[in-house]
C-alpha cells in the first residue's frame, strides 16, 4: 500500500478492507485497519514511522502488537488520525483486551499472545 503524502511504500502485516476493495489497488485512506507485530529489529520502525505513516494515510486504526516494548508486551490500538499523527492511544498489557471501536466494535483478547 502506498502512503502518497509521505511518499512511502508500506507493507503491513496484516490489512482489513472493505470487500469490493480487495481485488483492485486499493488507496490507504479507504482501509479500515492495519496491524504490525514487531520483532526486535523493527519494532522502532513499527511505533515510529509506520505510525506517522499510517497516521497520513489516514488509515482509522493501526494496531501494533509489540512483545519488544520496553514496559514490558503489549497491543497498542491508535485511532483517531489528524493527517499527521494518531489523536488516540490505548495500550495494554499483553493478557488484558484491546477495544477496536467501530466499525468492527470488538475486544481483542491478548491473554493468548506470547510473553517476551
Amino acid at each position: 500500500m502506498e502512503i502518497v503524502s509521505v511518499g512511502r511504500l508500506c507493507v503491513p502485516d496484516l490489512v482489513v478492507m472493505a470487500r469490493e476493495d480487495v481485488a483492485t489497488p486499493t488507496p490507504a485512506h479507504r482501509i479500515l485497519l492495519v496491524a504490525e507485530i514487531t520483532s526486535p529489529s523493527n519494532a522502532s520502525t513499527h511505533r515510529i514511522d509506520k505510525s506517522r505513516a499510517y497516521a497520513h494515510g489516514p488509515i482509522p486504526l493501526y494496531l501494533l502488537v509489540d512483545r519488544w516494548d520496553k514496559d514490558g508486551p503489549a497491543a497498542t490500538l491508535y485511532s483517531e488520525p489528524d493527517g499527521k499523527v494518531y489523536q488516540r492511544v490505548q495500550r495494554v498489557d499483553f493478557g488484558g483486551a484491546v477495544v477496536i471501536p467501530d466499525p468492527f466494535g470488538i475486544e481483542l483478547d491478548t491473554s493468548g499472545f506470547p510473553p517476551r
